[in-house]
């Protein structure tokens, strides 16, 4: 029997091999999970964009996503008491083949700053963001140019206002 035989001689590098593999497998978890941070229907952009001084003529308003958008996304404005000033018609556009753009109604408006609130829920995964821009009629809104995220979107709903499935 002679001397103990120390490891096995067919699998000199399996050792290795294991730490590689535990890598690529953390890797890949690490890279799934940032994936998911990801997955959700930002704000991109709006016209008129967010911060705008706009005239208080009747308008659609757009707003631009990045991702797709399902019918359970909503967007609405309000004056600066709280009230909903838009014709109620906020809705994601069936006519953007990419379904990544929400439309709104207003009528003419008076002088001051309004508040546009959406509600966007990914196609991709179903997870929710919401978020606020304002803009101005004759004014410039203070905080021009700074749309803001909520930062409880993954709750279920859109503070205060309900999302509608059409």
């Amino acid at each position: 029997m002679g001397g103990t035989i120390q490891g096995n001689p067919m699998f000199p590098r399996l050792r290795g091999g294991r730490q590689l593999g535990a890598a690529v497998v953390g890797l890949g978890l690490l890279l799934a999970s940032t994936t998911q941070v990801f997955a959700h229907a930002r704000y991109d952009r709006s016209e008129p964009p967010a911060g705008a001084m706009v005239d208080g003529q009747p308008f659609v308003l757009k707003t631009y996503f990045t991702q797709e958008l399902t019918s359970k996304s909503a967007i609405r404005v309000l004056d600066a008491n709280g009230a909903q000033v838009d014709l109620a018609d906020g809705h994601v556009d069936l006519d953007d083949p990419d379904r990544k753009v929400m439309v709104v109604s207003l009528p003419a408006l008076p002088q001051g700053v309004y508040t546009v609130e959406w509600g966007s829920v990914s196609a991709e995964d179903g997870d929710p963001e919401s978020g606020t821009f304002a803009f101005g009629v004759g004014v410039t809104p203070p905080g021009a140019d700074q749309p803001a995220v909520s930062p409880d979107a993954d709750t279920d709903g859109f503070e205060g206002f309900v999302l509608d499935a059409y």
